[in-house]
C-alpha cells in the first residue's frame, strides 16, 4: 500500500514540502479492527518523512456513519487540515461499493490533489467491482461570491488488497473445493509426488481473512499479481457471465479467445496487454475448470482455440520464459479440457517440462489423476497407458549432476507400475 500511495502522489504532482499531507480516513464506529489497520497504515506512512513533521505530514479520521432504512449513511461533508492534498480512504470490506463511494465522494475537495482507495476484503459482483475500479476521477466544484463555479478535476484509484476481487462460494459450488477434493483422493505416490500433492492441497486450501491480509498478492497457485492482472481476472469472468445468457456477449467472448490464439504462436512478440489477457484466461479456468461446459466454452471451435493457447504455454522452449505457476495452471486446464491431447502428448509434455521440477510432477500428478479415473474413455485411456511406457522405457533420459533425472525416474517408474491401466478398475 505505502509503494501505491507513494506512487499515486507521484503521478498527481503531490508536493514533497510541508505543505503538502496525506489524511487517512475510513469508516467509524463499530468497526474498530478496522480503526486498528488504519493506525499501522498512518505510523506506516509517518516512516516515510522526518520524523520532526511526521504527524503534520499524515493525519487520520473516522468517518461518523449511522443506519438508516438498512443503509449507511454518512455526514454531507468533510474538513481537512488546511494542507492536506492527498486523500487515503479505506475500507474494511465491500459487499456493494457504496462506503467507498460514499468516502470518494467526501474526499472530493477542490484543494485535494489525488484520492487513494482501498477495500482490504471485496465481496462484490464481477460487474460492481469492474464499475468501482473503472472510476478514474471525480470532480469538485466550488462557487465564488458571484455565484460563478469552477471544478477542479481529481484522479482517483480503487484498488483491492486480495488475491483476486471475488465474492465467497460455498463449499458445494466451489470449483476449487473440488479440484482439491480430487487431489486429495489421489492414491499413495512416490515421496516427491507426495510433496507435490502437499503443496497442491495448501495451495488450495480455503483461506480466511487473516491469512489474505499477510500475505502479497499472489494467484491461486501462488503466483504474484499485480492489480492490473486482478482487472484482466474480472473482466473474463463477467464476460463469461455474460455469456451465459447473452449471444452478443458470447461472441465478445469468441472474439478475445481468437485474437489470443492467433497471438499465441508468437510468444515473445505478444504485448503487455494480451499478456495479462492470456495469464488471466489461464487462472480463471484453473480455478474454475466448470466453466469449459458452458457456452460458448463448450463448442468445439472455441475449445480449440482455447487448447491452443494451453499448449503455447507449456510447450519448450517457449515455455522455459513462462512463470512454472502459471504452467502448472496450463496443465491442471489441459488436462480437464483436452484430455485426448493430454495423453497423446504425455511423453512431450514430460519432456518439455523436465527444466523445472514443480511443472514436471505436476504433468505426473494429473497422470496419476486420470489412470485412477474410472470414467475414461478407451480410445484416450489406452493413448495414455502407451505414453506411459514409452516415457518409462526411454533411453534418452540420462542423470545429470544433481541427479534429477534419476528421482524423476522414481516417479516415472511410480506411474507405469500403478495397479490397473489408464481404463481404471475393472468393473
Amino acid at each position: 500500500m505505502i509503494y501505491l500511495i507513494r506512487k499515486d502522489r507521484t503521478d498527481a504532482g503531490c508536493e514533497s514540502g510541508a505543505d503538502s499531507a496525506i489524511c487517512v480516513i475510513y469508516p467509524g464506529e463499530p468497526n474498530e479492527d478496522l480503526a486498528y489497520a488504519s493506525q499501522r497504515l498512518v505510523d506506516a506512512l509517518r516512516a516515510q518523512f522526518p520524523e520532526e513533521d511526521a504527524k503534520e505530514r499524515v493525519a487520520s479520521m473516522p468517518v461518523p456513519r449511522a443506519v438508516m432504512n438498512g443503509e449507511w449513511i454518512f455526514p454531507r461533508v468533510l474538513n481537512f487540515p488546511a494542507n492536506v492534498d492527498h486523500i487515503v480512504a479505506i475500507d474494511s470490506g465491500s459487499r456493494t461499493g457504496s462506503t467507498l463511494r460514499s468516502l470518494i465522494r467526501l474526499a472530493a475537495q477542490p484543494k485535494i490533489r489525488c484520492i487513494s482507495a482501498f477495500s482490504l476484503i471485496n465481496g462484490m459482483t464481477d460487474l460492481e467491482s469492474l464499475s468501482l475500479q473503472e472510476i478514474a476521477s471525480v470532480r469538485a466544484r466550488t462557487y465564488d461570491s458571484n455565484g460563478k463555479s469552477t471544478e477542479a478535476v481529481i484522479p482517483v484509484s480503487v484498488r483491492y488488497l486480495v488475491r483476486t476481487a471475488a465474492a465467497s462460494a460455498g463449499g458445494g459450488s466451489c470449483a476449487q473445493c473440488a479440484v482439491r477434493d480430487e487431489y486429495a483422493a489421489l492414491p499413495p505416490m512416490s515421496p516427491s509426488l507426495e510433496r507435490h500433492r502437499e503443496w497442491l492441497l495448501k495451495m488450495l486450501e480455503p483461506r480466511n481473512r487473516q491469512s489474505v491480509f499477510a500475505d502479497t498478492p499472489a494467484d491461486l497457485y501462488g503466483m504474484s499479481i499485480e492489480q492490473e492482472d486482478c482487472v484482466e481476472y474480472l473482466t473474463w469472468r463477467s464476460f463469461f457471465g455474460d455469456a451465459a445468457v447473452d449471444t452478443e456477449s458470447r461472441q465478445a467472448v469468441v472474439e478475445k479467445i481468437t485474437k489470443l490464439s492467433d497471438a499465441c504462436g508468437w510468444t515473445s512478440d505478444m504485448g503487455d496487454g494480451l499478456r495479462r489477457e492470456r495469464d488471466a484466461l489461464v487462472r480463471v479456468l484453473a480455478a474454475e475448470s466448470d466453466r469449459l461446459q458452458v457456452a460458448p466454452l463448450w463448442f468445439t471451435s472455441v475449445r480449440n482455440k482455447i487448447m491452443k493457447i494451453l499448449w503455447s504455454l507449456v510447450g519448450a522452449p517457449a515455455s522455459y520464459a513462462i512463470d512454472q505457476a502459471l504452467r502448472v495452471q496450463a496443465i491442471v486446464v489441459l488436462s480437464r479440457g483436452d484430455v485426448s491431447g493430454f495423453s497423446a502428448n504425455f511423453a512431450r509434455l514430460v519432456q518439455n517440462s523436465a527444466d523445472n521440477d514443480l511443472v514436471f510432477r505436476h504433468v505426473l500428478v494429473e497422470a496419476v489423476r486420470l489412470v485412477k479415473s474410472k470414467s475414461g474413455l478407451p480410445d484416450w485411456s489406452d493413448t495414455l497407458a502407451d505414453q506411459i511406457s514409452f516415457v518409462s522405457l526411454e533411453d534418452s533420459m540420462q542423470p545429470d549432476p544433481q541427479g534429477n533425472v534419476n528421482k524423476a525416474r522414481e516417479d516415472i517408474k511410480f506411474l507405469a507400475e500403478l495397479p490397473g491401466d489408464a481404463r481404471g478398475p475393472a468393473s
